[in-house]
């Protein structure tokens, strides 16, 4: 069995191969999902991301649900706080690469519900992250939110999780 560090890398280098058709396919089959999901229909707090490195782009989701608020996770510390933009503008790049939401309304403790990137996740809904742990220290301290896992259908893996390590409620793939 690969170690998490390597299994990451093959998993990130067969993801990079995916062509924009195939990721456009994946977001897609992935939103239809998202949006029959009764605990996302019945959330008004939602989390979402915004997309590095070939992830699933989810953020047409919003523009079809006007009515829920959407966040996105901004690195403060070692912690993720989740903002709602208040303009489009109040955006910049962080040191890994994802767009933050710099000024915006702090609803972190009002989420209900949290769609979470996955480089891979295994049969039981552990996911493999980039290695930094934010998000399992995130919903160690957030236990009441359900965690909703993307990832695409060939990053399912079996992959040993270890002890800090937060499993989602569940997840979708293409």
């Amino acid at each position: 069995m690969l170690s998490k560090k390597e299994l990451r890398t093959k998993i990130l280098e067969e993801r990079n191969q995916l062509t924009s058709i195939q990721v456009v396919l994946a977001q897609t089959e992935v939103i239809k999902k998202i949006k029959e999901d009764p605990n996302f229909i019945k959330s008004t707090y939602i989390g979402l991301y915004n997309p590095i490195k070939n992830e699933m782009d989810l953020n047409e989701i919003t523009r079809k649900f006007p009515d829920k608020i959407f966040s996105y996770p901004t690195v403060e510390g070692d912690d993720l706080v989740f903002y709602t933009p208040i303009e489009e503008s109040h955006y910049k790049k962080s040191n890994f690469g994802v767009i933050e939401v710099v000024k915006g309304e702090n609803v972190t403790n009002q989420l209900e519900y949290v769609i979470v990137p996955a480089v891979s996740m295994n049969l039981k809904n552990y996911r493999l992250g980039y290695g930094k742990g934010y998000f399992d220290r995130f919903f160690q301290k957030n236990k009441e939110i359900i965690k909703v896992g993307v990832c695409y259908r060939f990053a399912v893996t079996d992959f040993e999780n270890e002890k800090h390590d937060i499993p989602l409620d569940y997840y979708f793939t293409e």
